[in-house]
């Protein structure tokens, strides 16, 4: 960040930003198992909010989304799009992975009816 952008956020903001850097360390920091458990945490309470919290959330989310695609070029669009396209489809490897592995498991299309509750 530069002096000039450094000198025009709001002391508010440069506190968050501190704190999101020290966040970010310390997860870096974090094993595999303890990142897992932790994302396992953020998910569990990312879907435990309900009513005008989910709203607020979702709205908030949408905004940052929005700023953060708005910033893009075409080519860096593309290049995002194409490593999401590509996880997508190693996730649904990996699911099939498992159910093939034990008959009993759950279906890749399972996961969709616990997590898009409304």
């Amino acid at each position: 960040m530069d002096g000039k952008s450094h000198s025009a956020i709001t002391s508010e903001a440069r506190a968050g930003a501190a704190y999101n850097a020290k966040r970010r360390e310390l997860y870096r920091k974090l094993g595999e198992a303890a990142r897992e458990r932790r994302r396992e945490r953020e998910r569990e309470r990312y879907h435990l909010l309900a009513g005008e919290a989910r709203k607020v959330r979702n709205k908030r989310r949408a905004k940052l989304e929005r700023d953060r695609y708005e910033g893009l070029s075409k080519e860096q669009l593309s290049a995002r799009n194409a490593r999401r396209r590509e996880r997508a489809k190693q996730r649904q490897r990996k699911l099939q992975q498992i159910s093939l592995a034990s008959p009993n498991a759950a279906s890749p299309t399972d996961h969709v009816l616990f997590t898009n509750k409304s």
